[in-house]
This record gives structure tokens, C-alpha cells and sequence, in this order.
């Protein structure tokens, strides 16, 4: 996927595991945010969580 929206002309950041999302997170904005539900290292839910207290207009699914 990261590859195919490279080709399209998006920027792209993957993180290996939740832990690295929430430290990307920490320190750029993003336009789009794409979780895997199965993620290592902190829960996808609890991400989502952080994220919607972070910056509401982010959470939209």
C-alpha cells in the first residue's frame, strides 16, 4: 500500500509497530492515518484514543 500511494504522489511514513506511530505521532501532522487493528506494541484502540484526544479533527474513520 505504502508503494502504490508513493507512485500516486503521497508522502508517506510506516511505522513497524504502535509505539513508533505514537512517537511519529508526537512529532508531525498528518493528513491520513492508516492503522492495522493487529499493530505490535500499543493497541490500535488505544492509539485511536490518543489520537481523538490529541486533535479531534483527526479521528474520523
Amino acid at each position: 500500500m505504502a508503494r502504490r500511494l508513493t507512485h500516486l504522489g503521497y508522502h508517506v511514513d510506516v511505522a513497524a509497530d504502535g509505539d513508533q506511530v505514537w512517537w511519529m505521532l508526537n512529532q508531525n501532522r498528518y493528513g491520513c492515518i492508516l492503522l492495522d487493528l493487529r499493530m505490535p506494541g500499543l493497541a490500535c484502540q488505544d492509539l485511536y484514543r490518543w489520537i481523538v484526544d490529541l486533535d479531534p479533527s483527526q479521528a474520523r474513520y
